[in-house]
Formats: structure tokens, sequence, C-alpha cells
């Protein structure tokens, strides 16, 4: 009723019924979602409004946090949630516009947390297996923490032009090959659509940080290319 949901039992035959036995009377400029003489079955909802502007209380809920704690005693695509997030509570009262029964805006005037939420800790594993990527394998197929099946490959070139997207500095040359960051994540080109400029991934080298794209993503959406330093072998 007016943007408030509620659950309602009757042995009413018909809508009409039902509203009587409730109390509702419709008022001029309210519009009823179904006409009055529709039998009531089981589960269905009705909707009532008033045209015009008028306010609506909803409950929505809040996403918890997550965080990562890195693990080097467990291999890359290890997880295990530690502490399990839960999703908070807030009461959002929207000023709603309708005509003819139907909403044509909505804008939010307030918002009440009710219940904070909480945060989940995972625990995420770290060490590489050392049977992932390699030059001698140009191509791996490596399975993430999630499930997703990345395909991975590597490219060879400086890097110095993407280093600022994510708060600059300058790269090096990991033991093996990889080119890291300043905080020792690999560069990593994918699909920006589904991993952010910036945002953390697993790969079978270990954690990398997404910054830079390339073509290979319309043919393999979920595919990492690793920067390393394999092919030319000058630390650029």
């Amino acid at each position: 009723m007016y943007g408030t949901k509620t659950t309602s039992y009757t042995q009413s035959k018909t809508v009409s019924e039902m509203l009587k036995q409730k109390g509702v009377t419709l008022g001029e400029n309210d519009t009823l979602s179904v006409p009055m003489d529709t039998p009531v079955t089981k589960g269905m909802t009705i909707e009532l409004w008033r045209n015009g502007k008028q306010t609506a209380v909803v409950e929505e809920a809040i996403a918890f946090d997550t965080e990562k704690i890195q693990d080097a005693d467990h291999p890359i695509g290890y997880r295990a949630v530690k502490t399990p997030g839960v999703a908070g509570k807030k009461k959002v009262t929207y000023e709603i516009d309708m005509k003819n029964g139907q909403e044509v805006g909505r804008v939010a005037i307030q918002s009440v947390v009710t219940q904070e939420p909480a945060k989940q800790v995972e625990v995420i594993g770290v060490k590489p297996s050392g049977n992932g990527l390699s030059k001698a394998k140009g191509v791996d197929m490596f399975t993430d923490s999630k499930g997703v099946v990345h395909r991975e490959t590597y490219y060879d070139l400086p890097m110095n032009k993407v280093m600022g997207a994510c708060g600059g500095g300058a790269y090096t040359i990991r033991a093996d090959g990889a080119k890291v960051d300043k905080d020792g994540y690999i560069l990593i080109a994918a699909n920006l659509s589904r991993y952010p400029r910036c945002s953390l991934v697993e790969t079978s080298l270990g954690l990398g940080k997404v910054y830079d794209t390339g073509g290979f993503v319309s043919t393999y959406p979920d595919g990492f290319d690793l920067a390393t330093d394999w092919s030319n072998n000058d630390g650029n």
C-alpha cells in the first residue's frame, strides 16, 4: 500500500472482498494494480498507489565488506571464510511520483541504518604452485579461489606508461622474471569491465594488480596477460 510492502492473509474470494474485510477504501486518486473482481490466489501481489507525490519507507540491505588475509602457507587458488559476513539493514524513505498508477520518479530523501553490516574475513592463498605459467609454457589455464578459470598468457613490453594508473611508482623484475609494482603485485592486463583497473587478482604466479588491458579480452573475457621479462631479458 503506497509503497510499503505488507503480508496479509484472507479467506475472501475476490480483491474487492479482501479490501472491504481489511477496511481499505480507495481514495479518488488511488489506483489498484488489478481489477476489483480479480479472484484472490495464493501468493498474489496487489499494489495500491495514489497518483501524485507520496513517500514510502523501504527496508534495504547493506552489503558487507570483505577483508582478505594473504596466507603464504596456502597455494594460489585456496580460499577459506574465516568469519562470515553479515549484511546490514537500512530504512530508506523515498519520495515517489505516481501517474496513472505507474511510478514515474523516485528520490531518496532519508536513510537510517538500523543494523550495521559485519565484514567477512577470508584467507587467500598466495603461494605460487610452481606448475603455472612459465616461459616454456606460454599458455596456462588457472582456476582461482572462486572457481573462475582464467586463460593466462604473458607479454614483454615497457610498462612505464601504465604505472600512473594505480598510484605511480616504478616497477621491478622479480627473481622469476615477473614484472611487479612497488607493493610486489604482478602487473596484469585484463578485461576492465570485469576486473577494474587497480583491482587485485589471483594468478598462477601469485597476486597481481590490473594495470592494463588488451585485445585478447574479446575472446577470453576472464583471461589474464602477465607482464614478464621472459622475451627480451632487458628489464623493460
